[in-house]
């Protein structure tokens, strides 16, 4: 009882630590007093730089979330959104919208992006699971995640030749992953995307170790593995192609996080991982922005950034994986 409660005493310094970084990079990005006394504007304080951090904030943490989710769904530590194609499905739907049915106006040209993400989301996440049902290996399920995500990307460079210029353009800046196309009116949706999944994840904390560990051992714990298993596939496939509608795809992230906080707390308890992973993917979404603030007036391409920040943390994952089995 004592060992609990000085784990626990532990994990909670660990997340107060992790909320005072994001609360520091919060402050840095959002604190105007570099562009005082001449510069600074209100106006564009509000309508671009604050809706930029707080989808950096809020698209960073629901990335790693969803990720975490797949990795439980999957028991596969290499799963994540953008590994299995789960974001590059959405982007080529998305892209799609905004090839053919671009000169839509009013609430259409608002919700359709949002649908088409949602639908490639999903419709991904179905062939995932439909597939990897058959297959049962850990590796192929990697692989035939990076085969459809190529497979999608050329579908989408062979439409993308019969666009339009500037549609080409604006095309492929958002594919590259980005936190600064949103405004304060998408906000919300990027809340729905995070924070509701979030909250709903963390009621679902015990069974998700059950759903980690296996669906015969969770059977035989009495849980409702179908049940819980279709709450996760219906969070991640809404989180996912929310934030891909408004940011396009995300890298490494999805994966990086969850393997931080699994490094940093020493447990597998998704009732620790839920909040930490959700926190260590908004700090390196931040990061990018700080980044980029102090390069104004330069913009780093979010995914180069995040991969250079997360490519080291799966290398010694894997490392340390393959030095275990050894």
């Amino acid at each position: 009882m004592v060992v609990v409660k000085e784990v626990a005493k532990k994990n909670l310094k660990k997340n107060i630590i992790l909320i005072l970084i994001v609360a520091v990079l919060l402050g840095l990005t959002l604190s105007p007093l570099h562009s005082w006394p001449a510069s600074f504007s209100p106006e564009v304080f509000w309508h671009l730089r604050f809706p930029r951090i707080i989808t950096a904030l809020l698209a960073g943490g629901a990335v790693a979330l969803s990720g975490l989710l797949m990795q439980s769904y999957f028991q596969n530590p290499l799963a994540g959104p953008y590994i299995l194609g789960i974001h590059s499905g959405a982007t080529f739907f998305v892209a799609m919208w905004f090839m053919f049915f671009h000169q839509t106006a009013g609430l259409l040209a608002r919700l359709g992006p949002i649908g088409s993400a949602l639908l490639g989301s999903f419709l991904m996440m179905v062939i995932i699971i439909s597939i990897s049902k058959k297959i049962g290996n850990k590796i192929l399920l990697v692989l035939l995640g990076l085969f459809v995500s190529q497979l999608t990307s050329g579908l989408l460079t062979v439409c993308l030749n019969f666009a339009q210029q500037d549609h080409i353009k604006a095309i492929l800046l958002w594919s590259f992953g980005t936190f600064q196309r949103t405004a304060l009116s998408d906000l919300p949706f990027l809340f729905l995307a995070s924070v509701v999944p979030l909250l709903l994840a963390f009621r679902m904390a015990a069974h998700l170790d059950l759903l980690h560990l296996g669906e015969t051992y969770a059977h035989l714990s009495g849980m409702n593995f179908k049940k819980i298993s279709l709450y996760v596939i219906m969070l991640t496939g809404f989180s996912a192609g929310l934030v891909v509608a408004f940011c396009g795809p995300i890298a490494f992230i999805g994966l990086a996080a969850i393997h931080l906080s699994k490094m940093l707390f020493k447990t597998e308890r998704h009732v620790v991982l839920i909040p930490a992973s959700f926190l260590i993917g908004s700090i390196m979404a931040l990061t990018v922005e700080a980044l980029n603030l102090c390069m104004t007036p330069l913009s780093l391409p979010l995914n180069a950034v995040l991969g250079i920040m997360g490519a080291p943390v799966i290398i010694l994952f894997i490392y340390k994986m393959n030095f275990r089995q050894a």
